[in-house]
């Protein structure tokens, strides 16, 4: 799922191609980024770096609470 944070504003795409391992915009919101979507997945990111212990998955939500 970290390819889908891989976008100019560091916001995360829905949609991604799990066998391609990239983000794929949504055809019928093109560009636009859901605000519950967005902290939704900073919520379970950075709980995710906590399980893990792996700081990649905070450092890549923390662009959404500098963005909003």
């Amino acid at each position: 799922m970290l390819p889908v944070f891989d976008t100019p504003s560091g916001l995360a795409l829905s949609m991604a191609n799990l066998g391609l391992k990239k983000a794929v915009d949504d055809p019928y919101s093109q560009g636009r980024v859901s605000t519950a979507e967005a902290t939704t997945l900073q919520l379970e990111f950075r709980y995710l770096s906590h399980l893990t212990g792996d700081s990649i998955y905070w450092d890549k939500v923390e662009q959404v609470r500098l963005t909003f």
